[in-house]
């Protein structure tokens, strides 16, 4: 059977945030008081185990949640049973791991970056009034997941695939320091075989400027890894290997390449700029395979960047 692909989540948690992150869950009910449904209610239905989604909380996402455990039947949590919310008392529940930020980042000060990116109907967000629109769970494409990803990495030194990849390791009942060591250590191992995979792919060279290997390359994924099932994390055909410009522009995905190898550019840096930095405009791929195409094309597609 074909592997889902993961799917990503924006959560209004006002009322209910600091609940639920001790509970570590999602809660929705099934009606309001009117015995109504509400599509931001159902959308519970819908979230997979390691989903992501995104904690929205006055004007900020404070965290990144991965899904354990799908919905299932259960009362309202009584942490939050106030007489005065119109909710019934049956909902849906969904468990999942909080991944805390440091530091928030504030949604209106690039929230121009997510327009062409929220649908007009059915939105989380209002770029209009700069804040959330009513409801509780909304669905959101990896374009818009890619845009709080680079602002979270742009505040913080925090490795998100690393931190990710253990949260979808782990038990949502361990909490403990063993527990987290133990997923550490098989993302690590499942990355080294990665690494290992795509040094062999491109005979230990850039597979740009042919820089031999030593100690400078990386092993870039081209489907990232937070949005990469486990068998996409550890193919070869998944990677690039890079030295250091190319690697930080291609991370930031101010650069991708076509089908034929042709460097692209992103519509949001200049050409002089990458120049700068020792990117050579026209430099080519040799040696893509027909595996490498379908994640390239995820990476000109779905990362919220256009390319010329």
């Amino acid at each position: 059977m074909a592997s889902r692909e993961k799917k990503y989540w924006w959560v209004n948690q006002n009322q209910t945030f600091r609940h639920e992150k001790k509970l570590k869950c999602l809660w929705a009910p099934y009606l309001n008081k009117l015995n109504r449904k509400e599509f931001y209610w159902e959308t519970m239905d819908e979230l997979n185990v390691n989903d992501i989604v995104f904690s929205y909380l006055r004007g900020k996402i404070v965290s990144y949640n991965l899904v354990k455990k799908t919905a299932y039947r259960s009362r309202r949590p009584k942490e939050f049973r106030n007489p005065n919310q119109p909710w019934k008392y049956d909902g849906r529940r969904v468990d999942a791991i909080y991944n805390m930020l440091d530091e928030p980042i504030e949604v209106g000060k690039f929230a121009k970056k997510l327009k062409p990116f929220l649908p007009e109907i059915y939105s989380p967000y209002n770029i209009k009034t700069l804040g959330g629109n009513e409801g509780y769970l909304y669905a959101i494409g990896p374009e818009v997941a890619e845009i709080f990803f680079q602002e979270i990495k742009n505040k913080t030194d925090l490795n998100l695939d690393e931190n990710i990849a253990i949260s979808e390791e782990r038990d949502i009942d361990d909490n403990s320091t063993g527990g987290y060591k133990t997923a550490q250590t098989k993302v690590r191992v499942g990355h080294n075989k990665f690494v290992k995979r795509v040094k062999n792919i491109w005979r230990n060279k850039c597979c740009i400027t042919g820089i031999k290997e030593q100690g400078l390359l990386t092993a870039s994924h081209i489907k990232p890894w937070r949005y990469s099932d486990k068998k996409e994390k550890v193919d070869s055909n998944n990677g690039l290997l890079l030295s250091p410009s190319y690697n930080a522009t291609f991370d930031k995905n101010y650069i991708s390449f076509s089908d034929n190898g042709k460097l692209l550019i992103s519509d949001k840096i200049k050409e002089y700029e990458l120049k700068k930095i020792g990117i050579n405009i026209n430099a080519r791929i040799k040696g893509l395979n027909e595996k490498h195409k379908k994640y390239l094309t995820f990476h000109r597609d779905n990362l919220g960047h256009k390319y010329k």
